[in-house]
C-alpha cells in the first residue's frame, strides 16, 4: 500500500529552517496501523540517529511515540540535541502522524516517560 511521510527539507534546513519538511510517497505492506508502519519506515532511516522506534499509542488525538536509544534508555539524550536536531525529529513526526484524521498533535516517550524539549 501507499502511505505519506514528512522528511526533513535538508537543502531549506540548511539555509534558514530545520523544521521544513517535504512529502514522500512510500510503499508498505498492507496494514490497518498506517501510523506505526510509517514511522517504522521512518526509524529505519531518516530518524534512525535519535534512537529506535518502539510504538505508537493514539489517545484523544494524541500519537503518543516511544523511542528507545540503547546508549540512554532514560531518553535523556534527547536533552542534548541541538535546536535544530530536536526541530527536525519533531517536524518529521508531527507532519507525518497528523495527516491521519484520528491525530491532532504528538507526544514523545522514552521507556523513562515523556521527553520534553
Amino acid at each position: 500500500m501507499t502511505l505519506v511521510v514528512y522528511r526533513q527539507n535538508k537543502a531549506e534546513a540548511a539555509l534558514r529552517d530545520c523544521g521544513i519538511t517535504y512529502p514522500e510517497t512510500i510503499e508498505v505492506q498492507q496494514t490497518t496501523a498506517v501510523a506505526d508502519a510509517s514511522l517504522t519506515y521512518l526509524f529505519n532511516n531518516e530518524l534512525a540517529r535519535f534512537g529506535d522506534y518502539q510504538s505508537v499509542v493514539v489517545d484523544n488525538g494524541v500519537a503518543k511515540v516511544t523511542i528507545n536509544n540503547l546508549a540512554d534508555p532514560t531518553g535523556l539524550f534527547t536533552y542534548s540535541l541541538s535546536s535544530c536536531e530536536s526541530g527536525h525529529l519533531l517536524s518529521v513526526l508531527t507532519d507525518t502522524l497528523t495527516q491521519y484524521d484520528s491525530v491532532t498533535s504528538v507526544e514523545l516517550y522514552s521507556p523513562a516517560g515523556k521527553i520534553e524539549f
